[in-house]
């Protein structure tokens, strides 16, 4: 575990990595998150909001968390937040990227869908390319990736996949997300 979070160390959000678009969608996010509405986001509120998604959180996932409070006061404020969302993103974005071009084709997000039991028709498949190619290239890079998923608190591709299938960001409100079968 320790190798694979030490991959992720590096990443710090930056006015100029996180467009404006996942910025407003993670502010909102994080009101909805922040439970006791101190302005800070503490892990038994990351773990609520996992929950009512029914998502399992793992020790990788804490460590994470840990990293990102930089001040170590116990929660994430708005931008230690956006740092934890964005390395989750990091994290998610790498494993569908399966030949590391830094890119999202079409057959890894087939690949990906297959892996948790979700067929779907080449022209699904493309509308989720259109739905999130920003720039028309065909592929999906990490920019994009982060401006069609930073709605989703704590994304694993079970989230992602719902959320390709339904096309809607998940209310972390909610007390149902239709589930999907475990990865």
């Amino acid at each position: 575990m320790e190798v694979l979070f030490r991959k992720y160390l590096f990443f710090r959000s930056t006015e100029q990595s996180v467009s404006n678009e996942s910025r407003h969608k993670i502010r909102k996010v994080f009101k909805e998150v922040d439970i006791n509405d101190d302005r800070l986001i503490d892990w038994s509120e990351i773990q609520k909001c996992c929950e009512k998604l029914q998502m399992k959180l793992n020790e990788e996932d804490r460590a994470i968390f840990d990293h990102c409070d930089i001040d170590n006061n116990g929660g994430l404020d708005i931008d230690e937040f956006v740092d934890f969302i964005h390395i989750r993103l990091k994290r998610v974005f790498d494993e569908i990227d399966t030949d590391n071009s830094g890119e999202l084709d079409d057959e890894e997000i087939k690949a990906v869908l297959k892996k948790l039991g979700i067929e779907m028709s080449q022209r699904q498949i493309n509308g989720i390319l259109k739905d999130m190619d920003e720039d028309g290239n065909g592929k999906i890079d990490f920019k994009e990736f982060c401006d069609f998923f930073s709605d989703v608190p704590t994304l694993n591709l079970q989230t992602m996949a719902s959320k390709w299938m339904y096309g809607e960001g998940l209310d972390v409100g909610a007390d149902v997300v239709p589930s999907l079968p475990p990865a």
